[in-house]
């Protein structure tokens, strides 16, 4: 889709915190870890962060939308009804989406 930069998120603090790291990462994450560098690389930047649980529920939304579907999907500018209605009521709500 011709992104160059790009932030990945997750609710693993620890996670975050053994990308992040220069050295070698031998945790039981590693996977993650390893699969989260390998991809950075393909682009030009690439941030990783925190967020916490309560702060995800539209993107937990999303990837249940996304585990129903059938092979790929993209959204790029219109996002399915119930991530919006999560996102709308984390607005309202005041915490972040």
């Amino acid at each position: 889709m011709g992104f160059s930069k790009v932030i990945l998120e997750s609710d693993s603090r620890l996670v975050v915190n053994n990308i992040q790291k220069s050295s070698d990462d031998y945790s039981e994450s590693r996977p993650f870890t390893w699969d989260a560098k390998n991809l950075a690389r393909k682009f030009q930047c690439c941030r990783f962060q925190f967020i916490a649980r309560e702060g995800n529920g539209a993107a937990h939304a999303l990837a249940v939308e996304g585990m129903r579907a059938e092979g790929d999907s993209f959204w790029v500018e219109d996002a399915p009804l119930k991530a919006l209605e999560v996102a709308n009521s984390d607005r309202r709500s005041g915490r972040p989406p």
